[in-house]
């Protein structure tokens, strides 16, 4: 299998709900870094999966545009979702606020012996918007 064929099955996973696979499939050191914030480690990537898909369980990752290089990953991915239950975060609980999105980004991910060791992902900032955390600009 490839690394995108890996990676596929992972997303896959966590979008049935299954947030462990995170600790399956995961480095125990791994960094992630996003928008939203960073983790380090395996399990503060699963606590945060989980929290995601407890706030918006629809969400769906339509991937595309896949590069793959010597334990190297990159793609683009529309992230489909809706924000309806709350989202428990570091600085508090975010209320739903019923808003479907689209989010359009890519990630960077490291793969190391079949583990992902690093990911980063960078996304438009309209869904950090449809979901409350920073308030819409006047006239946006």
């Amino acid at each position: 299998m490839s690394l995108k064929d890996d990676m596929i099955a992972f997303i896959k996973t966590i979008e049935s709900g299954d947030t462990d696979v995170v600790l399956r499939t995961c480095h125990p050191d791994l960094k992630w870094i996003s928008p939203f914030g960073a983790n380090e480690g395996n399990e503060g990537q699963r606590q945060w999966s989980a929290a995601w898909y407890e706030a918006c369980p629809d969400t769906v990752h339509n991937c595309f545009n896949w590069f793959e290089d010597e334990g190297r990953l990159v793609y683009q991915m529309d992230v489909v979702g809706t924000f309806t239950g709350p989202m428990v975060t570091p600085t508090g609980t975010l209320l739903p606020t019923g808003v479907s999105f689209i989010s359009r980004g890519c990630s960077f991910v490291h793969w190391r012996d079949g583990k992902i060791t690093e990911w980063r992902t960078y996304f438009d900032p309209d869904i950090l918007f449809d979901m409350g955390m920073l308030p819409r600009p006047d006239g946006a």
